[in-house]
């Protein structure tokens, strides 16, 4: 079986450096910052972004570092922002199977369950003594 080839080219790594690259820009850092927090020049992080330089996996464990990333998630390919909406949309299922939230697609909104209302008050058992006046 032939090994694989380590490119920069591959498009699992050229997946995971646009998620770094859409990651520094959702927090609106430069090249220049993120090269700061990582420790190295902002060519180092140029060569890098424009896969003119392949990284390892500590460079790239200190990449996520430097963008409050984990890098499990980029591995997976999963965004940050798409981890919040998925859990929005499992909460709003939640809700919706309770029937305390709305429908989401693909859900049917249950009846809000009945309750039982409080039974009509009924006369008391205890007797009342009738009082005479002898």
């Amino acid at each position: 079986m032939p090994k694989p080839r380590k490119s920069p080219f591959a498009p699992g790594y050229i997946a995971i450096i646009e998620r770094l690259i859409s990651r520094r820009h959702e927090l609106g850092m430069t090249q220049e910052d993120l090269a700061r927090a990582y420790g190295e020049d902002q060519s180092f992080v140029s060569r890098v972004e424009r896969r003119q330089r392949r990284i390892d996996v500590w460079e790239f464990v200190q990449f996520c570092r430097a963008l409050t990333l984990d890098p499990g998630v980029v591995l997976n390919g999963s965004s940050v922002a798409g981890l919040v909406a998925e859990l929005d949309n499992l909460r709003m299922q939640l809700l919706a199977k309770d029937g305390r939230g709305p429908v989401t697609k693909g859900i049917v909104r249950k009846p809000p369950r009945a309750t039982r209302s409080p039974e009509p008050s009924s006369p008391s058992k205890t007797r009342h003594k009738e009082k005479t006046g002898s």
